[in-house]
């Protein structure tokens, strides 16, 4: 009985490990990752962070991943404020993205697969297409400097914006009442200023 059990077990175990070493050899490897953390400032308090992370996999997809929460009291009112943002990216091209946005409790989402030559976009109950081929998008701005880019793709928005150059190392688009201002230096995002009419909130690079 005992010896039955035994062999039993060992089949167990042996099949167990095939599963994981098939898993394994399945799934696509880590290559590098890139982390970055940033603080949400308003008013100068830190009232958030935002981590963002780029993950380069040995199939050729660049994985880009934003989370960001903040909560701040302004004029007796709290405002809170959590956004997740993902993309892939292959041979320089995006393959899909996807959106989610919950601010005091309303929540939006936006997500685009890319179909042919062009994406299927659906922004909360809403669908259609957005033509052409998404080469840049605001996700990507967080690891490289956008020295010769006319026009970025949010994420968030589901459309392309026009991209400024208004001084060395300044870049700015504006989505709404918003204008996003990034500031390099050396190559390296330290900050992103959202300017608004009422003030500005700041993502800053933590040392």
């Amino acid at each position: 009985m005992n010896i039955a059990n035994n062999i039993s077990q060992y089949k167990i175990r042996l099949v167990a490990i095939a599963v994981s070493i098939t898993i394994f050899m399945v799934l696509p490897k880590l290559f590098h990752a890139q982390v970055k953390l940033f603080d949400v400032v308003l008013l100068g308090k830190v009232i958030g962070e935002t981590r963002v992370e780029r993950q380069l996999l040995d199939s050729g997809e660049v994985h880009y991943t934003l989370r960001s929460k903040s909560e701040a009291n302004v004029l007796f009112t709290t405002s809170k404020s959590d956004m997740y943002l993902s993309a892939i990216y292959k041979n320089g091209s995006m393959l899909s993205s996807f959106c989610s946005v919950v601010k005091n409790g309303v929540k939006e989402s936006t997500e685009i697969v890319k179909k042919g030559g062009q994406y299927l976009l659906k922004k909360n109950s809403n669908a259609s297409m957005v033509a052409g081929n998404i080469m840049h998008s605001s996700l990507q701005l967080y690891f490289q400097e956008p020295k010769s880019l006319q026009n970025i793709f949010s994420e968030r928005m589901g459309m392309f914006f026009n991209f400024i150059n208004p001084k060395v190392n300044t870049y700015s688009c504006k989505i709404d009442d918003v204008n996003n201002i990034y500031r390099y230096r050396n190559g390296i995002l330290y900050e992103v200023e959202m300017s608004k009419p009422m003030g500005s909130v700041f993502l800053r690079l933590r040392k």
